[in-house]
Order: structure tokens, then C-alpha cells, then sequence
């Protein structure tokens, strides 16, 4: 089977001076995209370009991973067609610059042993930063164990990130039946997850017309588990290697610190009276001219996390009760509506709960639709304020002393028992 290397970018090379890449059309039509995960689409900043100058011919564009943070990962067909060494420059991420990326040099290029450029087998290049990359940019893992065929995986390029499949795995190479490709990926990462992580399983290296219809219709590339003997020996870094753990999410968080809540004060009962405009109304047009109206309470604070309680009563003159005048509490910006569209002209309610943060302001509001037909006043009362204290709530004494008295009442009837049995 004839592969063909992904295309090298050589018309991005006037772009890429500038320290921009530009991307040509498509190869091929994109196949049915898989979702990307959100891990592996937050840690896609470990994706770089490379600009190769190969003597005799146009600069060369061509895509790799941070793995360490002076080592790179691409292809080695970017470089010499026979895989000796050349230097490229490699473009990092960075938002800070106007082009989005940083150019830094290299110190060395090193392409694997067993790459051969027909049937683009070992097709992997080392390059190592002449300078470490910022540690705010991903250095993946690489996965050293086997990818069964059937994994999902993320095709990632620097214009982008599409969930496939590898379909077959022959040999250290992988394929898959059509994703996005343009010229300038090859050397791209393939990445999976693995214990909440973005792991590197290999590269894009590879597209071929698998039906002769002139259309590159498959893409694969090379798998790294077969290299990591030559990529840890030419990396100057220590990387990270995992052996399994492919497809597993990511340990549960661990539970929040134990709390419980106290009283810790009151606040006065209080109450907010709505608005309403006898001249809102125009009896002889059947018209409201009056745009809706809030009223709310002065806002409170408390000084610890925790939650408050109230009460409250809810009356309304309005012939349509509640529909034209609800109330409820706010915090900060945010309104809660606590009253009911449509259950009458009065409403009450015991412990209304209101979760509270440190410093927030909270408060009472009526709102008026319509300025019309009569007020809603709503009467808050009994507003009792609990703090959040670390830990556990603590066992009252006297309910401790009794639990270890039934212990031992248990204890002395079950040595009774199995003594009756005797």
C-alpha cells in the first residue's frame, strides 16, 4: 500500500515569517466528527508548529507536540526526504503576541532510525528546544502501552481538534477511515484520555486514496509505544510515560470538608410595599400606560458563608393576585420569585432557605407589572442567620453517654443469648 505524506506546508512559509499560519483548503471532505472531550480540549496548548529550511527546496510547514519542555515530537518526512537533520523553527502558542505565537530556535532534530520515506514506517522526528518552552503551555504524556483498535482519540492540529476512531492498528502504525486533513498537520499529535488527561498516542503522518477515486479518503500515522527506547534516549527532558489506563476518567474529586451550621444572629421583621398608580390606568381607553415598577428592601450582608431563614407574607389588593405583583428575595443581581403565579391574593410560608456567601448583598422585592389595581405588600419575618463552621457537627454529651450505654446493653444481652444456648 502506497502512502502519501500528508502535505507539507510550503505555501504558509511567507505567513509563518510573519509568525502566523494560514491553512489551505481541505484534502478531503471531513467524516462524521466524534465529540472532543472537554480534558482534551482544555489542554491543547502543548500543540506547536515547525518551519523548515530544506536546502534546494521551499520552506517546508509541518505540525508537533511539546512532550518535555524542550522536546518535540513531529514527523520525520518534514524534513530530508532520507530523515537526515535539519533545524527547524518552532512556533509555540502564545496569546500574549498579536500573532499568537513565539518562535524559538533548536538545538537538534534527530529523525527516528527505522523511518522509511516509502512506506512512511518510523516516520518521527525529535527536536529539541533550544530554550524551555513556558510552563504554562501542556507537555503531554506518552502512552507507551498497546491501542487496540476500536480507541477513541482526538486528531489535533493547530487550526483545531475532531474526535475519531482508530480503526486498525498494524504493526507501530495507525488508520482511520476520513477525518479533517490540510496540508501543514503532518507531525500532529493523536491524543486520548487517560486517568483525566490528554495523553499522546502518536502522530498524522499518512493520507491515501483507499478506493481510487482520486480522493484521500484515509489517514493515520504513527503510534509511539514501538519508539519510546529512541524518543527517551534523544530527549534531553524526563518524560512521562503511561503504560495503561486508556479511556479511564478521571479520579472523583474528593469530598468537600465536612461542615455545620449555627445561628448566629437575627435581623428585624420586614416589610416591602409595591407600587401602584391610580393613574396608571385609563378606564375610558382600557389602556396602561405605565411601565412595571420593583420596590425592594435594603440590602443585608453577612459576614460568614452559610445560609439565612424567614418567613414571610404575601398580600395582594390586586383583583389578580400574585400574576401582576410577584415578590421574592434577591442576591446580588439574581431575583428568586417566591410567590406563585395564580394561588391567590395571599400566600405564606415558614424557613425559606436562602444560601448566602461571605459579603454578599441580599434583600426583598414586589414587583408591579403594571403600577395598577391595587399594591402587593410582602411581610418578612423570623430571619435567622447560620454561619458554616468547619467539621462535623458535634455529638452532645449526654446523647454520647447513651449511645455507649446501649452499646454495652447490646453487648450484655447478646452474651446472654449465646450463653442460653449453651
Amino acid at each position: 500500500m502506497h502512502r502519501t505524506p500528508v502535505q507539507p506546508r510550503h505555501a504558509m512559509a511567507r505567513a509563518l515569517a510573519k509568525a502566523a499560519i494560514c491553512l489551505p483548503a481541505w484534502l478531503a471532505a471531513p467524516a462524521m466528527a466524534l465529540p472532543v472531550s472537554p480534558t482534551i480540549q482544555a489542554q491543547l496548548s502543548g500543540v506547536v508548529g515547525l518551519m523548515y529550511e530544506v536546502s534546494g527546496a521551499s520552506p517546508v510547514g509541518c505540525t508537533g507536540m511539546l512532550v518535555g519542555p524542550q522536546t518535540v515530537l513531529t514527523a520525520a518526512h518534514c524534513g530530508p526526504a532520507d530523515g537526515s537533520a535539519t533545524l527547524p523553527s518552532v512556533y509555540l502558542q502564545d496569546a500574549s503576541d498579536p500573532s499568537g505565537f513565539k518562535v524559538v530556535g533548536v538545538s537538534k532534530a534527530v529523525a527516528s532510525p527505522l523511518y522509511n520515506n516509502t512506506t512512511l514506517e518510523g516516520d518521527l522526528q525529535v527536536v529539541t528546544l533550544a530554550q524551555a518552552a513556558p510552563t504554562s503551555l501542556k507537555t503531554y504524556s506518552i502512552f507507551g502501552g498497546t491501542v487496540p483498535a476500536g480507541t477513541p482519540a482526538v486528531a489535533a492540529t493547530l487550526h483545531g481538534a475532531t474526535g475519531i476512531t482508530v480503526d486498525t492498528v498494524f504493526g507501530e502504525q495507525w488508520l482511520t477511515n476520513g477525518f479533517f486533513v490540510a496540508a501543514g498537520d503532518s507531525g500532529g499529535p493523536l491524543l486520548a484520555e487517560a486517568a483525566g488527561q490528554a495523553v499522546v498516542l502518536g502522530n498524522i503522518t499518512f493520507a491515501f486514496d483507499s478506493t481510487g477515486n482520486g480522493v484521500l479518503d484515509q489517514f493515520g500515522g504513527t503510534l509511539f509505544g514501538s519508539f519510546l527506547s529512541f524518543i527517551q534516549g534523544e530527549s534531553i527532558d524526563t518524560l512521562q510515560v503511561i503504560l495503561d489506563g486508556l479511556g479511564t476518567p478521571p479520579p472523583p474529586p474528593p469530598p468537600p470538608p465536612p461542615v455545620h451550621y449555627v445561628q448566629v444572629g437575627t435581623h428585624p421583621g420586614l416589610t416591602v410595599i409595591g407600587a401602584d398608580d391610580p393613574n396608571c390606568y385609563d378606564a375610558a381607553t382600557n389602556n396602561d400606560p405605565c411601565p412595571s415598577r420593583r420596590v425592594s428592601s435594603p440590602s443585608l450582608q453577612e459576614t460568614s458563608d452559610g445560609y439565612v431563614l424567614f418567613d414571610f407574607l404575601y398580600t395582594s389588593l390586586d383583583t389578580d393576585g400574585a400574576n401582576f405583583d410577584p415578590a421574592g428575595y434577591f442576591i446580588g443581581d439574581q431575583l428568586f420569585q417566591i410567590t406563585a403565579d395564580g394561588n391567590g391574593a395571599s400566600q405564606q410560608q415558614v424557613d425559606v432557605r436562602i444560601p448566602i456567601a461571605a459579603g454578599q448583598p441580599y434583600g426583598f422585592y414586589v414587583d408591579s407589572l403594571d403600577q395598577a389595581f391595587g399594591h402587593a405588600s410582602l411581610e418578612v419575618s423570623n430571619i435567622r442567620v447560620f454561619a458554616a463552621v468547619p467539621g462535623a457537627l458535634p455529638v452532645p454529651g449526654s446523647l454520647a453517654l447513651a449511645g455507649v450505654a446501649l452499646t454495652a446493653l447490646f453487648a450484655a444481652c447478646l452474651r446472654r443469648k449465646v450463653g442460653g444456648a449453651h
